[in-house]
C-alpha cells in the first residue's frame, strides 16, 4: 500500500504515474500490489520525490525522512 500512497502524495492516476516514471501502467500497478521496486524505478521515484530514500521505498522505514515527508507517507488511521 504505500506504493499507492505515494502515486496518491503526488495526486497521479496509475498511468499518469506511470507516465512519469518512463514505465508501462502494468508494472506500477504490480509495484502497488507488491511486486519488488526495481533500482531504475526506485531511482526515478527518488528524483520526483525529494528527500525520498531507499529505505521508505524497500522496507517502509522512515529514518532519514523529513517530518513532514514521513507524516505525509504515513498509513491513514481509520
Amino acid at each position: 500500500m504505500r506504493m499507492k500512497r505515494l502515486r496518491e502524495y503526488h495526486k497521479y492516476t496509475q498511468s499518469e504515474f506511470a507516465r512519469r516514471l518512463g514505465i508501462s501502467v502494468a508494472r506500477w500497478h504490480n509495484i502497488e500490489n507488491g511486486y519488488a521496486v526495481r533500482l531504475d524505478v526506485a531511482v526515478a521515484l527518488i528524483r520526483i520525490t525529494p528527500g525520498l530514500t531507499l529505505d521508505w521505498i524497500h522496507f517502509e522505514k522512515i529514518d532519514g525522512l523529513t517530518v513532514q515527508l514521513a507524516c505525509d507517507l504515513a498509513p491513514s488511521v481509520e
